[in-house]
């Protein structure tokens, strides 16, 4: 699998408002993580939901582009494989600035393909938006 393919088509998906395509790239539940906070979530309509106010909260925001620069991959046998993406954001306040973080994704591998059992994104993603003052302090 090309997991550079596979994830610029998450975030084409996601840029696209395509919703239930994002949606179904996670396991029925997954693990979302993050410094200071940790939930599971059920893979249902409240989830799409979630998704599409991210997005506005995005949009709000001025996002206006999202790309892989690079990302690792460590398989953890034959199901499940660990790949951790470096994103670069580009917001219209800011377009010269490619702010960049990661975030690490559990895999699970199948015969319906590849989902998402977990997310851990490395630092906070509002926190890295304040200190780049696309948010308020």
């Amino acid at each position: 699998m090309d997991w550079k393919w596979w994830f610029e088509g998450y975030a084409d998906d996601w840029a696209s408002g395509e919703l239930q395509a994002v949606a179904a790239r996670y396991g029925s539940q997954f693990l979302s993580a993050k410094p200071g906070k940790r939930a599971v979530y059920d893979n249902d309509q409240g989830f799409v939901d979630w998704l599409d106010r991210v997005r506005g909260f995005h949009a709000d925001a001025g996002l206006e582009k999202v790309e892989v620069v690079t990302l690792r991959e460590h398989s953890l046998g034959a199901h499940h494989l660990l790949v951790s993406v470096l994103w670069a954001v580009r917001f219209a306040k800011h377009r010269s600035l490619r702010i960049q973080f990661e975030i690490s994704y559990l895999l699970g591998l199948d015969e319906d393909g590849p989902h998402i059992l977990s997310i851990v994104s490395h630092e906070d993603q509002r926190e890295a938006m304040r200190r780049h003052e696309l948010l308020p302090r």
